[in-house]
């Protein structure tokens, strides 16, 4: 835990460095993270100090892509125990995380949680990179939340990010439509239904 997340944040500093680290990272950051907050408070995976920890880590110059792309989203699960037809309820948790450097961030398009696809209590996470894209509004938006800018220009940059955020997504949801199919050896039950009929 802790230990990873401090050898991650010295030597190499997250904001001149490009580069990401994925994974199923065993923490549960915010509430908005797992279906159940008040129930798991003491499990592991949900401890004050696992998410302090990562709080941490966060600020000394990495990003959740996720949360960055997706900040208000509930839902978003990457594991469901088996116990307890979990998954088929969505009593999840999102412990499976791109995490970004701040100057590899700008690089990121979008960031996708495949719930369709079955065959472990874990789902794949899909990460999309634009080397085309600035990340300015991302960069702008990030500064001026930071106190770096005025009320108005919070508001402003915010929705310019909101805008780039919907054109990624857009992006993204026309790119996983035409990769998802038995035909690119992605299987959901989405097409296996349909190929049976």
């Amino acid at each position: 835990g802790k230990q990873w997340y401090q050898r991650r944040s010295t030597g190499s500093s997250g904001i001149n460095a490009e580069y990401g680290v994925a994974g199923d990272l065993d923490v549960a950051h915010t509430e908005a993270d797992l279906a159940n907050p008040k129930g798991n408070v003491k499990n592991s995976g949900f401890t004050p100090e696992e998410r302090e920890d990562f709080t941490t880590w966060l600020t000394s110059g990495f990003t959740d892509t996720f949360r960055c792309l997706h900040p208000e989203e509930t839902g978003a699960y990457t594991f469901w125990t088996y116990m307890g037809n979990a998954r088929a309820r969505n009593v999840g948790w999102r412990i499976d995380y791109f995490v970004s450097s701040e100057r590899f961030v700008r690089k990121i398009a979008g960031n996708v949680i495949r719930k369709e696809v079955m065959g472990s209590d874990h789902c794949p996470i899909v990460l999309f990179l634009d080397d085309t894209t600035s990340g300015e509004a991302i960069k702008d938006s990030n500064e001026a939340k930071e106190g770096e800018g005025t009320k108005e220009n919070v508001t402003e940059v915010d929705q310019e990010d909101n805008e780039l955020k919907s054109e990624a997504a857009a992006k993204v949801e026309d790119e996983v439509k035409s990769n998802v199919g038995p035909e690119n050896g992605v299987v959901t039950s989405e097409n296996v239904s349909s190929a049976a009929n």
